[in-house]
């Protein structure tokens, strides 16, 4: 049979051959010759030269592959027509021989062929069986000679972690300018390149490419890329959104989105083999035939990359920042739109899976650090982002002010979609404020006078808070610090703060090159400071998720980006302060500073809970205040003006006065020196504890709640875990409750506080200010304030501080002796300020198990001078303050006397220091004070703390230890 076939314009010694060999077996030759038409096809189909087949010639007959003894090869019972009808030849039965070549490696010994043809073969029977070996494909000749075009969708596989092709299965369709009818087409796929050949095509002709991945009519279900492990070959899927949207962080992501929607309108392309250079697509197809003399070819292929991003307003618009316009536009600092240029700077932020979802900025500027190397003229971002081996995920991008969330959002075609001014259709999508994913507030005080609106109570403080809190959900997968056993899902709240710097008008730097350290250094170095790896965790509800905190600081340029919040003017003096719309900063600032607080020494010897020590930091301490943060240190009474309140006579340092508008009343946190909002070196909890507001009080249940849809209710608390002495440790922070969620309002207090019942005299205001925990906690411990080292490693553990605040005033006159104002510092430190200080040496523990079970009482005295002689008191203060406790006379004459009425106290300037502490704390009787003078104290703490429902109980005063 196979004789007869033979072609009879062959050599005729060739046909002989065949047919004279009993089994009709063809000579080695004329397997050469089939191999050559095979070949040549080959060469035709692929547009390529013969010579990239020449190094396979010696190699493409193995005869070992024949089996002599076998009377049929590959023959058609093994491999029917997938197609039958589509040619009469081709619908005759055993009329077709199927020739296979192998590379060598992937050769079997021997082919043990079946030798029946009266049914179908099956896939146990046949070494060839076409299932297991090749998905066949007829190529239609019409093709041959067709114009194609090969392309690479290219798309980042986060579970292999590097660049792939799309694996077979989009369905590619070409469309002429204007036209709806689809050309013919041929396709092809191997080793992630797509093969389309157009029929009928001219060079006139313009042209596009489309595809979806819709594979229901209803839109809901579509083809993704499905990726089961490292090793294992991607493979096209199809899947419902709603099911896609259900699965947890880890599952989710061996799914791939791919487009619903995609076309090369406008699509940027790579070409030639350069994946990293490219133009619009139209640009570059005119390189390539029928339109130029360039072919692609499967080395060199059209290359769409399907992580390219676009950003898209709240209403899917490519004109971002312009509502009404045809393109995207920049804005000034005035807030007018400006045309995106060389001078458009955003913040491409990303999670860092390999670093436990750290998020983190993309590649830096070299002069900005917080703004990306990211080319920005145009709506488009054609950067890789991960790398090989690495996942790095795109997660939200920042541009004049506004957030744009990345997830697997794809451009669309929407009210506001036009090809004709440069829109892309299927890039991936950054999406201005994503409600599915994020939502956000600007949290800030009333900018005109610094009050604090009803809305913003407990998120910001008196002239303290202008920023933004944004909550990102469904960032990662990690271990928490209070259930290390299993991993949950993770989100960030990113905290959000702007400013534009200039040199101030009369105080200029001198310091030549401020603005390339400040805004190269300064703004990095506070957020690496206040980025301490906190984490917040679920005290209770239904959403187990972990939330990471993350400011976000940027000083914008002076000609775009949008508008600042606050403009910081800089400054050669000494001196650093922040409002919510404007600040002064020294322009030393920007760094650890070895001149403030004792300098380097004392850093070095003053450890933190964790062992961690800082430099002071001026400008650290400044962005507590930004974002809703008071002083933890005391105001210095002082001389000052009373028609200008700012001009001062005289400063006493290290003798708080009356007036703290930035402090928690009482100074409750005056004693933890490091924190940074005391001496600008250590983080504290508690100053992160009003983000923690925010988010529990919108998770709430009412409609408009914020984090609703996300957090349903659950509220939390805060961890801290570092390694100290071989192991982890770990510390948490709950202020949930109403009457703690301030901690800078004493949750109870009592004004004028009488300490003996019958003693109207002594008599002071108790401030309670409940700690939840936290670093201040472990570290406080007046009794040893002069070791700085000692005091970071306290034996107890406080839940609360109790305030004793002193108001006293006091009026120095001279008599036989004149007073100096030096004179005033020295008496008010020696006779009143330290007696009472000194008594720093108790705390209170409940004779129960609660809350507040060991307090710490700390006595704060407030001190201020009035009606001073000098100088000459014209202007300056000269009224007793109402609201002192105490008004102390001191006459200068070197006497002893001392007599009471009522709150005066008239001294003499060498009167007995025991005396006046023993009237202010109450004590009539004789000895010094003690621990037994404060018995009224641990009462009013059972009063206020404790009930009989509750388990009854009382507090006891005791010693501190030595």
């Amino acid at each position: 049979k196979t004789g007869d076939a033979f072609p009879e314009d062959l050599p005729l010694n060739l046909v002989d051959q065949v047919k004279a060999d009993p089994r009709k077996r063809w000579p080695v030759v004329a397997w050469r010759a089939v191999y050559d038409l095979y070949a040549d096809e080959i060469c035709q189909v692929l547009k390529i030269d013969h010579k990239r087949l020449k190094k396979m010639y010696d190699k493409r007959i193995k005869k070992r592959l024949i089996d002599k003894d076998k009377p049929y090869v590959a023959c058609g019972e093994s491999f029917p027509l997938q197609n039958p009808e589509k040619s009469n030849y081709r619908s005759q039965r055993n009329r077709r021989v199927e020739i296979l070549f192998f590379n060598e490696k992937e050769a079997i010994d021997k082919i043990d062929c079946p030798d029946h043809v009266d049914k179908k073969h099956t896939a146990a029977e046949c070494p060839l069986w076409y299932d297991q070996l090749m998905d066949i494909t007829y190529i239609d000749p019409d093709y041959l000679t067709a114009d194609a075009f090969h392309f690479k969708f290219a798309y980042y596989d986060r579970i292999i972690k590097e660049f792939k092709g799309v694996p077979d299965g989009l369905e590619i369709k070409v469309y002429k300018k204007g036209g709806a009818k689809p050309f013919k087409t041929g396709h092809d796929y191997a080793d992630g390149i797509y093969t389309v050949r157009v029929l009928d095509l001219k060079k006139k002709d313009e042209i596009r490419f489309e595809f979806n991945t819709y594979k229901s009519p209803d839109k809901k279900k579509r083809q993704w890329v499905y990726t089961k492990t490292k090793d294992d070959p991607p493979e096209m899927v199809i899947k419902k959104d709603e099911d896609i949207a259900k699965m947890g962080y880890k599952e989710r992501m061996h799914y791939y989105d791919l487009p619903p929607e995609w076309s090369s309108r406008n699509y940027f392309t790579r070409h030639d083999g350069k994946e990293n250079t490219g133009d619009k697509f139209e640009t570059i197809l005119a390189n390539y035939k029928p339109f130029g003399g360039k072919n692609t070819t499967p080395d060199k292929p059209l290359v769409i990359s399907l992580e390219d991003i676009i950003l898209i307003d709240d209403k899917g618009s490519q004109n971002i920042n312009n509502n009404t316009g045809n393109k995207p536009q920049d804005f000034d600092k005035d807030g007018n739109k400006i045309d995106l240029s060389d001078k458009s700077r955003l913040t491409l932020l990303y999670l860092d899976e390999e670093d436990d979802y750290n998020i983190k900025i993309y590649k830096g500027r070299t002069t900005h650090p917080y703004f990306s190397d990211i080319e920005f003229k145009k709506n488009l971002i054609t950067t890789r982002i991960p790398e090989k081996g690495k996942s790095y995920v795109p997660r939200a991008i920042l541009f004049c002010s506004s957030f744009y969330d990345i997830t697997d959002k794809r451009t669309s075609k929407g009210p506001k979609f036009k090809f004709s001014e440069g829109h892309i259709l299927g890039a991936r999508a950054a999406v201005l404020n994503d409600k599915t994913v994020h939502n956000w507030a600007a949290l800030s005080v009333k900018i005109a006078d610094g009050t604090v609106p009803a809305n913003m109570k407990d998120y910001v403080q008196y002239k303290c808070g202008n920023y933004e809190a944004h909550y990102l959900h469904n960032c990662g997968f990690i271990k928490g610090n209070l259930e290390t056993d299993k991993e949950k899902p993770l989100s960030y709240l990113i905290i959000y703060w702007n400013c534009r710097m200039e040199a101030h008008s009369t105080e200029a730097p001198t310091d030549a090159n401020w603005r390339s350290k400040w805004e190269k250094d300064g703004m990095i170095n506070s957020m690496n400071r206040t980025n301490r790896p906190y984490l917040i965790e679920k005290k209770s509800g239904t959403v187990d998720i972990l939330i990471r905190m993350y400011h976000f600081y940027e000083a914008k340029l002076d000609d775009a980006g949008g508008k600042h919040k606050c403009i910081v003017r800089m400054c050669h003096t000494d001196e650093d302060w922040m409002l919510p719309d404007n600040a002064k900063f020294c322009q030393a600032s920007y760094q650890g500073r070895t001149d403030y607080y004792g300098g380097a020494g004392t850093d070095a010897k003053t450890k933190d809970i964790d062992g961690s020590t800082y430099a002071p930091m001026a400008h650290h301490h400044e962005m507590g205040h930004a974002t809703g943060l008071f002083d933890d240190y005391m105001y210095n009474a002082d001389l000052r003006k009373q028609a200008h309140p700012w001009t001062t006579y005289k400063t006493f340092f290290g003798v708080p006065g009356f007036e703290h508008p930035f402090t928690a009343p009482g100074g409750p946190y005056s004693i933890d020196f490091i924190s940074t909002m005391s001496e600008c070196r250590n983080p504290r909890m508690r100053d992160f504890w009003h983000f923690v507001n925010w988010i529990n009080d919108e998770s709430g249940d009412a409609g408009n709640k914020k984090l609703k849809p996300f957090l349903n209710k659950t509220t939390f608390k805060m961890s801290y875990k570092y390694r100290k002495g071989g192991s982890d440790k770990v510390i948490e922070l709950d202020l949930w409750d109403g009457k703690y969620r301030n901690p800078n309002k004493a949750c109870h207090e009592s004004s004028n506080f009488v300490f003996k019942t019958g003693n109207n005299n002594g008599k002071a205001d108790l401030l309670l200010y409940h700690l939840g925990g936290g670093e201040t906690a472990y570290t406080i411990d007046p009794k040893h304030k002069d070791n700085r080292n000692h005091v970071m490693n306290p034996r107890h553990v406080f839940d609360a501080i109790l305030v004793i605040r002193h108001k006293v005033a006091l009026k120095f006159i001279d008599d036989t002796g004149n007073w100096t104002v030096n004179s005033y510092e020295n008496w008010m430190k020696r006779w009143v300020q330290k007696p009472l200080v000194d008594l720093n040496k108790y705390y209170f523990e409940c004779s129960r198990d609660n809350e507040n079970k060991k307090i710490l009482m700390i006595f704060v005295p407030h001190l201020e001078v009035y009606d001073a002689p000098k100088p000459t008191p014209t202007d300056w203060t000269v009224a007793l303050p109402a609201d002192a406790h105490f008004n102390i006379v001191v006459k200068e004459n070197g006497g002893n006397s001392f007599a009471t009425s009522g709150r005066t106290i008239n001294v003499d300037d060498n009167v007995d220091k025991k005396k006046i502490l023993k009237y202010m704390v109450g004590k009539s009787s004789a000895g010094n004070v003690g621990k037994a003078d404060f018995n009224g104290v641990g009462s009013w703490l059972k009063s206020e703390l404790l009930s009989a429902t509750a388990g009854g109980g009382w507090y006891t005063i005791k010693d501190l230890p030595a």
